[in-house]
């Protein structure tokens, strides 16, 4: 079936929807938690998907402030204006989204000022070899200490990929 990927996807937004719906209202997590998962490119431009996304809220009483979209950058390059407008949907709905594999590609800061995102998820291979004192983890250190204040003073929520031990 050449939708198999959109019904996983929301298969799995619908259960974990579900699932963190009765933690917040079980108080087994804060009610400020945020559920994140991350959609195919395939599944976020599938006609409906505001809809689709919209009624599984409605239908689980959950709140869109609750809830975290991820996308990867490539994702995004490949029809950039059509997700762009799908973001500022989701957005204006009070949906989070988060750009997933940030620095993975390649990376543009365009994507940061343009669209409308909140999180910034770096990819694990900026954090690879950080923990060394040679050349090559001066640098990365350098280049993520930066790029994470950058983001920051962007009022956008860094988060690390790939952080293994204490020395990362």
């Amino acid at each position: 079936n050449n939708n198999s990927i959109i019904d996983l996807d929301l298969m799995i937004a619908e259960k974990s929807i579900e699932i963190v719906k009765e933690w917040i209202d079980s108080n087994k997590v804060n009610k400020n938690f945020k559920l994140s998962f991350n959609l195919s490119a395939k599944t976020f431009i599938s006609p409906g998907i505001i809809f689709k996304i919209t009624s599984l809220l409605k239908k689980y009483d959950f709140n869109p402030l609750n809830l975290e979209i991820e996308l990867t950058e490539t994702i995004v390059i490949s029809d950039y204006e059509h997700f762009s407008n799908i973001i500022e949907e989701l957005h204006s709905l009070g949906i989070s989204i988060a750009l997933d594999d940030f620095t993975a590609g390649f990376s543009s800061m365009e994507y940061l000022t343009n669209l409308h995102i909140d999180t910034v998820k770096l990819d694990r291979a900026l954090i690879i070899d950080t923990e060394n004192n040679n050349e090559k983890g001066i640098k990365k250190r350098r280049i993520y200490k930066l790029l994470s204040q950058m983001i920051n003073e962007m009022n956008l929520l860094v988060i690390s990929e790939g952080l293994d031990d204490e020395r990362h």
